[in-house]
């Protein structure tokens, strides 16, 4: 379900507790016959009426089920839930969408991109601890940015997730587009150009893009993979094993050190390559890929450095659960404001014969409400000051 709105409901922890979850738990069961103490029958069903599911075992890997949170997340970065499992079921994919600076609240009110969230990290921390909490796997199935933000959002919320070695999937979008503004467009592709009347779907890629998300990663580890991050700028990567290096780099530079051997190369018809790392399982080992050796002793050096000191620093836990509060109460405020607003509408819409009027008194009369606790928010908003 993509995308689940609470609607009206403002308490979010007992929306995805009371209502959410228990829905894709129900699905679960019916699916694979995971019964988690459940009735065969849901509450009030007709009687005589069989609807007993065949039972396929709770170890039945032929499903996949990913489970996306409320919408809210959208604009906190973080879910407002209870994160305990809910279903025995172990096939299980935390589904989140991450758009950090893009749809979060600090977007959305224009405020300053400084102050909340914390950091790109934070997204993706959380997503990987909700994960946790519900004993799932976890993929980001979204996001993205206007290609005019690449360096700006799309960039850096790719490196975090390299530091949370966590996957996500970009919402890619291809449009075509003739007009002032194209240059905002999600796609991975140039729009089309116009041909008498006909668009011409067929727009090249774009580099810039393509230079972004053309990506080294791991592909297969054995063991545990303790970090991994590629940069963008100078396309180089490590990693601390079969990895992947796509046909864009096949001239880069690739060098093993530590207790690990390079074992084979191979070239893929589509002159891609696929690296075969064979560790000695005597202690940490690195893999470099570079365009040449200098850049690779570059490399070398930074990451003896930083195995002096902790790979991710993390935010002083009391922070940033307040930060998480203060911010689900800015929503709770606008949310109720909402409601408030469609309700006033609803009220005397009938008293205007043009209801996008009708629409701006709803809200005219409740931003007199509103406008004061927002103006108290932002005198209370430095507390984000400290990320």
């Amino acid at each position: 379900m993509n995308e689940p709105q609470p609607g009206t409901y403002i308490d979010q922890y007992t929306f995805s507790s009371n209502y959410l979850y228990p829905f894709y738990k129900r699905v679960i069961q019916a699916i694979t016959g995971v019964r988690d103490n459940l009735p065969d029958c849901p509450k009030h069903a007709p009687t005589g009426t069989n609807c007993s599911y065949p039972n396929l075992g709770i170890n039945d890997k032929r499903h996949l089920f990913f489970v996306e949170p409320t919408s809210v997340r959208n604009l906190l970065d973080f879910t407002p839930q209870h994160s305990i499992p809910f279903s025995s079921y172990t096939n299980i994919v935390y589904a989140p969408h991450v758009y950090t600076h893009v749809f979060t609240i600090d977007s959305i009110l224009h405020l300053n991109q400084s102050l909340y969230p914390p950091s790109f990290d934070y997204a993706y921390e959380t997503a990987l601890n909700e994960s946790v909490g519900l004993q799932s796997a976890v993929l980001v199935t979204e996001f993205g940015c206007g290609a005019d933000a690449d360096e700006r959002l799309l960039v850096p919320t790719i490196d975090s997730q390299d530091k949370a070695m966590i996957s996500a999937t970009i919402w890619p979008w291809k449009n075509n587009c003739f007009q002032e503004g194209c240059e905002t467009s999600w796609s991975l592709y140039d729009s089309g150009t116009l041909n008498s009347t006909v668009a011409n779907q067929n727009g090249p890629e774009r580099p810039n893009r393509v230079r972004i998300l053309s990506r080294v990663y791991p592909r297969g580890v054995i063991g545990q993979l303790k970090q991994y991050f590629y940069n963008t700028t100078t396309s180089s990567f490590i990693m601390t094993v079969n990895f992947y290096i796509p046909r864009r780099l096949n001239n880069s530079v690739i060098n093993v050190t530590g207790e690990a051997t390079l074992k084979k190369i191979i070239k893929n018809p589509d002159q891609s390559r696929l690296i075969i790392i064979n560790p000695t399982c005597n202690g940490q080992y690195h893999v470099f890929v570079a365009n040449n050796t200098n850049a690779i002793d570059e490399l070398y050096k930074k990451t003896v450095i930083n195995n002096n000191s902790t790979n991710v620093k993390s935010n002083n836990r009391h922070k940033t659960i307040q930060s998480m509060k203060k911010v689900y109460e800015l929503f709770q405020l606008l949310h109720a404001a909402a409601v408030k607003t469609g309700e006033t509408f609803v009220a005397t819409s009938s008293n205007f014969v043009n209801k996008f009027t009708a629409l701006q008194n709803a809200v005219e009369i409740n931003i007199k409400h509103i406008i004061p606790l927002l103006n108290e928010f932002h005198k209370t908003f430095d507390l984000f000051s400290m990320y």
